[in-house]
């Protein structure tokens, strides 16, 4: 605990809570704090937090510059912000970052942080899941983290693109989604096998993307003729 702020742990992989920090306006110290827990546990959770949009991007570019992401529809008086919605009557659908994925690593610079704000969820089911890359990573054999460090994956943004699910496909009403644009087929080519971005760490997860990896099944090495499909669930 250091100034009013406890950090808990709350899974042995990934995943801590957060008490005792208004993040309405985060000072600079409690800022580093907040870094500091992320590359330990990567995942944090704080609760009871009171937002505003415009907030929710004050505290945001505290942490680092924002990224307006293609694809989707934000706020209309907030294009920093998308609002990833589900309503109760909406079923048989598919569900917005349902499959197990790294945020946008479609793109060039895939953000190194995503910042999600609940503002109503339901009393059973609507759970988000996460799962820890480095302990992935790190259960691994040595010659299969030798196998996988040097390989690059594929990344589109697919579900966006000419290959994707037809623009009538059932989905969220609330989540406006772009569809059958060429240029979310370019393909992109990101390690396997990446550092976490934030400059305190120093370890190696192993990023996946069902969503993002491209449908079919390739992985191109930097090094080595060595090649292991490059779409995989988390």
């Amino acid at each position: 605990m250091t100034n009013g702020l406890t950090i808990r742990r709350i899974a042995p992989a990934c995943g801590a809570e957060i008490t005792g920090v208004d993040l309405r306006d985060p000072s600079p110290d409690t800022v580093a704090m907040i870094l500091d827990a992320l590359t330990e546990h990567a995942v944090l959770i704080v609760r009871g937090q009171q937002l505003t949009p415009e907030q929710q991007i004050s505290m945001t570019r505290k942490f680092g510059p924002l990224l307006r992401v293609p694809y989707i529809k934000p706020l209309d008086d907030h294009p920093d912000v998308i609002a990833v919605l589900k309503e109760p009557d909406e079923r048989n659908i598919s569900t917005f970052g349902g499959t197990w994925h790294s945020d946008f690593s479609f793109l060039d610079e895939p953000p190194s942080l995503t910042f999600l704000y609940a503002v109503e969820v339901p009393d059973v089911g609507g759970d988000t899941l996460w799962s820890s890359q480095y302990a992935a990573y790190d259960s691994l054999s040595t010659g299969m983290q030798q196998l996988l460090d040097p390989l690059r994956a594929v990344q589109t943004a697919w579900p966006h693109g000419t290959k994707g699910p037809d623009p009538t496909s059932a989905v969220s009403r609330s989540v406006v989604m772009t569809r059958k644009d060429p240029s979310a087929d370019r393909e992109i080519f990101h390690p396997v096998v990446r550092g976490f971005r934030a400059p305190r760490a120093h370890r190696s997860p192993t990023p996946t993307n069902d969503a993002a990896n491209s449908p079919t099944p390739t992985a191109r090495p930097c090094s080595s003729t060595r090649c292991i499909p490059g779409d995989s669930k988390g």
